[in-house]
């Protein structure tokens, strides 16, 4: 086919008309361009490409305004984030402040009454110090002299208060994570994966940690002696007197209590221990402890106070939940048993994890205080081992109980939380615990905790004693009783201004908080107005840049889309001819594989000249391979070069036998052997004719057979068959290779291979163009996809517009009966409005085309009947509109097939004729307004018969 174009101006457009000239007829193609267009594909190409870049720097410039601003926006966040959490803050301390003032009664009448009451209170403390100094100087050299005691509240207090425990750097941090580690193992060992050679190392590795950090304590944390402690005497470290373990045990649970408060130190849970232990004393705890230590002191040697199994800890585990003790080990010496232990459901001690003492060198309070101290609490702090602590004393290493550290043995149950005797310890019952201190025959202090009966945990003997119940010592006096009694009545003055000072300071102080923090929330929230707005004023800036990116981007797509068609049309043309060449290939290798059919369904003889011509060709070979010449016998005579007379066929022998020899054309014939073709070389090229080698090529009953000949002598031709020579002689002159290429050729091999040759050559070629047919296939999908895509960036753009169109006269036209009237005349647009009533329509006629709204605002175009346009358009309709959607297309003359919508993005809902009108569906039209004289003139060619077949050009 080929193809013949032809241009026609109209106005600024072109029209290419292409005439397609084929064998069946003649069809046109029409192409729409722009007249103001280059139309060579180069030129075109280029001005597509200068369009995307344009377009990519107009989207670049957008992209890079927008990134800019969308840090902005999110500067503008962060700052309005760090305003939020700053006013969160503010507004959380300020609702705490109101909680603290609230709970103290921060009120201003609570200020101001309590500080008339401070007044008040400074009044009576004053007048009570003048009566003071006036008996003391009534009375000189007379003064009051406190009895050193065990129940000294305020020596057991300073003592309390001078020895706080101070702990190096990071030794909170590795006691924790020890803990952790433990209790990660009690949580997780009862599943039958769990490593616990894995987690055996790593308790191992963190208790190492924690050992190196704590080295440093006892220099830390020297013991400070009290002088009123030095001054009580103790008569037997094993069995200490009630008032001396209440002050031991007391002062052992203060500082374990201080320690938790300062340091955040947790148990198992990862709860901290301040929040789940408040060590405290009873007179149940310290009647118990005393009881177990004295039957086990009597009852438990000296080596098994150390093994918690069979020692110590199993007999007091017997103690507390065996009734009949005595009943079921008369061998023991065991006291009966006290009524108080009814109260008592469990008791627990750490067996084992103190240091051993010198009970000889304690004679007094502070020395076992200072033995406490270095023997258990600091032992403990430094070696937070495992098993059970190694020492001097005999006994059984390594017999703890899992879960038990030396830190059991200071924090109790409130570190471990584990089930003791059917008791389930956790954050909420491990205060139930009370804990009180004793001495055993095994020189360890140990404390010891038990819990008490549901029953029993109301009585009396069961609540804390507090360092305030601890009675002060009765004064001796040097003088007058009075002055004793007014000195008393002073300091209890005095102490109830301190409390009243105490609390007026807190309430000021709460009151106080609370100004303080509604400033700062006031101040909060002004600056988090003021970062919110700035982030409203930079996200519409934001949102604006944004619908100039979207606008870029889409006009981007189109421009790419484009570009993407011109690229997609100049592959698919490339692939047409590429197929259209290898078409051409085939056709010649199917007129081969004719030509090798017929050729060999010609060789039908053994022998024939075609096949002459093959062996000569081969020989040709043969000789020039082998540096050899030969002369070819005419069949006849072989002249002096060729030494016998080969034409003498009745002197031949064939392996020493005589036979019949003779000519044959065709390899047939009545001898025994027919002879086709006769080869002879003079070794080393000479004439002589007694050197020579000759080749006999023979049919013998019917098959091929070649003969050699060497004969120098006599008057018989002594010829060979290969099989009756010997090896060497036949590789030497090559004779099996002149056999089977004899054979090949007798055959017809050489022509059934050269047929296979030219069909195997036809297979692939056929292949290759079934792969060149699929790949134009692709390109003109691919083709179809770019012009569909184009359509999809086209109709994209124009919804958005018309979408802001909308936007931006939204409210202009609420008349819901008003549409738009338009008027198309030589390429430019005339639009007017008009209004409607409900179910009517208006039209404005212009030339043939009627165009209105209908009562919905849609557009309806009518086409009434028109001679001239008739004439000149041959009833093809072209129907346009500027609005946004054209609803039908109604006409009342017979159409010519053809219906062209050129409004893109502009739906035809429904096509109405009176006299049959077909409808073929066309591209849209991308182009601007001005293309319409182009669609007329595409129109008037179909009058001389010329079908409108595609538009290949599109504008954005």
């Amino acid at each position: 086919m080929k193809e013949h174009k032809k241009l026609y101006k109209a106005g600024k457009n072109w029209v290419v008309a292409t005439l397609a000239v084929a064998s069946l007829g003649i069809v046109a193609t029409q192409q729409q361009v722009s007249a103001d267009s280059t139309t060579t594909d180069t030129v075109s190409a280029t001005s597509e490409n200068n369009s995307v870049q344009k377009a990519q720097q107009t989207k670049d410039q957008a992209q890079s305004a927008y990134d800019q601003q969308s840090q902005v926006v999110a500067n503008a966040e962060t700052a309005k984030s760090v305003a939020q959490s700053s006013a969160d803050v503010a507004d959380s301390k300020l609702a705490q402040a109101k909680t603290n003032a609230a709970t103290v009664g921060a009120t201003d009448e609570n200020i101001s009454s309590t500080s008339a009451a401070v007044n008040s209170q400074q009044a009576v403390v004053d007048n009570y110090k003048q009566q003071l100094n006036k008996g003391t100087q009534a009375q000189p050299g007379k003064t009051e002299v406190a009895k050193p005691s065990a129940t000294n509240a305020q020596a057991l207090n300073e003592s309390i208060e001078q020895n706080q425990i101070k702990l190096p750097d990071g030794y909170v941090k590795a006691f924790n994570e020890q803990i952790a580690a433990i209790g990660y193992q009690d949580k997780n060992g009862i599943n039958s994966n769990f490593d616990f050679n894995k987690s055996e190392k790593d308790i191992d590795a963190k208790e190492k940690t924690l050992q190196n950090i704590a080295k440093g304590l006892n220099t830390l944390n020297p013991y400070q002696h009290n002088e009123n402690d030095s001054k009580v005497a103790i008569k037997d470290v094993y069995n200490l007197d009630h008032d001396v373990a209440m002050n031991l045990s007391l002062w052992y649970a203060g500082v374990l209590n201080n320690l938790v408060k300062k340091y955040d130190l947790k148990n198992v849970n990862g709860t901290l221990l301040r929040d789940v232990m408040q060590l405290k004393v009873t007179n149940y705890s310290l009647e118990t402890a005393t009881y177990i230590n004295n039957e086990i002191n009597k009852n438990t040697p000296k080596g098994m106070f150390r093994n918690g199994k069979s020692g110590a800890g199993s007999l007091e585990m017997s103690l507390v939940t065996t009734d009949d003790l005595n009943d079921q080990a008369p061998e023991l010496n065991l006291s009966p048993r006290p009524n108080f232990m009814k109260a008592i459901d469990d008791a627990i001690s750490a067996w084992g994890s103190a240091d051993i003492i010198n009970p000889q060198k304690i004679t007094n309070l502070d020395e076992l205080k200072e033995a406490t101290w270095n023997k258990l609490i600091l032992y403990n702090l430094l070696d937070s081992d495992w098993d059970w602590a190694s020492s001097e004393t005999a006994g059984n290493k390594g017999s703890s109980l899992k879960g038990d550290t030396r830190m059991g043995s200071l924090f109790g149950p409130a570190l471990f939380m584990q089930t003791y005797n059917n008791h389930n310890i956790n954050d909420t019952t491990a205060n139930q615990y009370s804990v009180a201190l004793a001495v055993n025959k095994g020189d360890q202090i140990i404390p010891h905790w038990c819990l008490v009966a549901k029953a029993y945990q109301g009585n009396k003997d069961n609540q804390p004693l507090k360092l305030s119940t601890a009675v002060n010592p009765q004064a001796t006096s040097n003088g007058d009783v009075n002055v004793a009694n007014l000195e008393k009545q002073y300091n209890q003055a005095k102490a109830q201004l301190d409390t009243l000072k105490a609390k007026l300071a807190q309430l000021q102080k709460a009151a106080g908080d609370v100004k303080t923090a509604q400033k700062n929330a006031d101040d909060a929230h002004a600056k988090l107005n003021a970062a919110k707005q700035k982030l409203q004023q930079e996200q519409a800036k934001l949102a604006t840049l944004k619908a100039a990116l979207d606008k870029a981007v889409k006009n981007l797509n189109i421009a790419k889309a484009k570009a993407s068609v011109n690229d997609a049309q100049a592959e698919y043309t490339k692939a047409s001819n590429d197929y259209n060449a290898q078409k051409s290939v085939v056709n010649k290798d199917q007129a081969a594989v004719e030509n090798a059919a017929k050729a060999l369904k010609q060789a039908t003889n053994k022998w024939s000249s075609l096949k002459g011509q093959q062996l000569q060709s081969f020989m040709d070979q043969f000789a020039k391979k082998n540096n050899m010449k030969f002369t070819k016998f005419d069949g006849k005579n072989a002249g002096n070069s060729m030494g016998p007379n080969y034409g003498s066929f009745t002197k031949y022998l064939v392996n020493g036998n005589k036979v019949t020899f003779g000519t044959s054309k065709d390899g047939q014939g009545t001898n025994d052997y027919e002879l086709v073709a006769l080869y002879n070389h003079n070794i080393d090229n000479a004439e002589a004719a007694e050197l020579h080698d000759t080749y006999l090529f023979t049919f013998h009953n019917g098959k091929p057979e070649l003969l050699f000949d060497r004969t120098t002598n006599g008057d018989n031709i002594s010829t060979w068959s290969i099989d009756k020579l010997d090896s060497a002689t036949v590789k030497k002159y090559h004779l099996a290779e002149l056999q089977e290429e004899f054979s090949k050729i007798t055959n017809n091999s050489e022509l059934s291979d050269q047929l296979q040759e030219s069909k195997d050559k036809l297979d692939k070629d056929q292949a290759k163009l079934a792969q060149l047919k699929q790949a134009m296939t692709n390109k003109k999908q691919a083709l179809d996809n770019a012009e569909k895509n184009l359509n999809n960036q086209n109709n994209s753009n124009q919804d958005t517009d018309k979408h802001q169109t909308n936007n931006d006269s939204k409210g202009n036209n609420a008349n819901n009966n008003q549409g738009s009237l338009t008027n198309i005349v030589n390429g430019k647009t005339d639009t007017s409005s008009t209004t409607n009533t409900a179910n009517q329509q208006t039209s404005g006629t212009f030339n043939d085309r009627q165009v209105a709204s209908n009562t919905n605002g849609k557009s309806v175009v009518n086409y009434t009947k028109d001679n001239k346009a008739q004439n000149n358009l041959n009833n093809n309709v072209v129907a346009m509109s500027t609005n946004p959607e054209v609803t039908s297309i109604n006409t009342t003359e017979k159409a010519n097939n053809t219906v062209t919508k050129f409004a893109a993005n502009h739906e035809v809902a429904t096509h109405q004729t009176t006299q049959g009108m077909t409808n073929t569906k066309q591209l849209p039209q991308t182009g601007n307004n001005d293309s319409a004289v182009a669609g007329l003139l595409g129109a008037a060619l179909a009058m001389f018969g010329f079908g409108l077949l595609k538009k290949k050009h599109y504008e954005g």
